[in-house]
């Protein structure tokens, strides 16, 4: 990830935990938490970060919280190494400016209990063209994908009747064309 204000500019020295925006964990200091949302209130998106994301994230084996939302990763897909995070619980990647296909390999996230990638205020809005792999989420609590295209998606409904622990869900501007009225849970 580049950045273009020195954002990460503590990110210097061993000790990682240290750094803004890492959290570690007190008993085994293992990084479980990395908050890399972009501030909206600054001006002109100065504090965004952007480019692609490097793989080496992989390497946090227990990482449990991941937000870069409000970032810009324009021109790039979101990346497939995301779902070999199998400890996450928190993913936030909205309006990150993400573009393409979900991955399906987000469905490897099973101990996932908040999923955001609203696009409300993205340039091109993500798209998902097979949403078995939602159904793999059965931890999941919150499920946000406004703005995301599911208009080629046909079984959204039985896919979502599936998670258990559901407890909210968003999908205002998806394209679907099908309504249902209730979902149970």
């Amino acid at each position: 990830m580049d950045i273009n204000t020195g954002r990460l500019s503590s990110w210097r020295g061993k000790d990682c935990c240290r750094w803004k925006g890492v959290w570690c964990s007190n008993r085994t200091s293992h990084v479980v938490k990395l908050d890399l949302g972009s501030e909206v209130h600054y001006p002109y998106g100065m504090l965004q970060l952007q480019g692609e994301m490097n793989s080496s994230i992989v390497t946090l084996h227990h990482l449990r919280y991941l937000d870069l939302s409000f970032n810009n990763f324009y021109v790039t897909r979101i990346p497939l190494f995301l779902g070999t995070l199998r400890n996450l619980r928190y993913l936030n990647l909205s309006n990150a400016n993400f573009m393409g296909s979900v991955p399906s390999q987000l469905g490897n996230l099973s101990r996932l209990q908040y999923l955001d990638l609203n696009g409300f205020n993205c340039y091109y809005p993500l798209q998902v063209l097979d949403f078995s792999w939602i159904s793999h989420l059965s931890s999941l609590k919150i499920l946000d994908m406004t703005s995301v295209d599911l208009s080629t998606v046909k079984d959204w409904a039985r896919v979502v009747n599936m998670l258990p622990n559901l407890r909210a869900l968003y999908l205002k501007y998806c394209g679907l064309t099908t309504t249902v009225a209730t979902l149970s849970h």
